[in-house]
């Protein structure tokens, strides 16, 4: 009787945790952030526009990155990594808009006295 061949070693896949948190916090933390630092007078610094830019810049490459890895363990290439990257950014931008709403409208001061 023939022994069946030996399996290749089994390679554990990437965790995705440390991705999936940094994507949670580049659309939660970053749209807000120019609220956080600088209260009601947010939109009158010069770093608003510099901060916003940053934000969107994070979750994109956090959006490539999530992409990347669900890609690279589905096994879909570079056609995957970029359908999934649209898609996460999209998402991204969905979420950082709501969040940056809610800032603005909690740094607002509202006296209706």
């Amino acid at each position: 009787m023939d022994t069946p061949p030996l399996l290749p070693p089994a390679t554990l896949p990437a965790s995705m945790t440390p991705r999936w948190i940094a994507w949670l916090l580049a659309c939660t933390v970053l749209p807000a952030l120019p609220f956080l630092a600088n209260g009601e007078k947010a939109m009158d610094s010069v770093a608003f526009p510099v901060l916003i830019l940053f934000a969107l810049t994070v979750q994109l490459a956090t959006s490539l990155w999530v992409g990347a890895g669900i890609s690279k363990r589905r096994q879909l290439g570079v056609g995957g990594i970029i359908g999934l990257g649209i898609v996460f950014m999209v998402a991204s931008v969905a979420v950082g808009t709501g969040v940056f709403f809610v800032a603005c409208l909690s740094a607002a001061n509202f006296n209706f006295h």
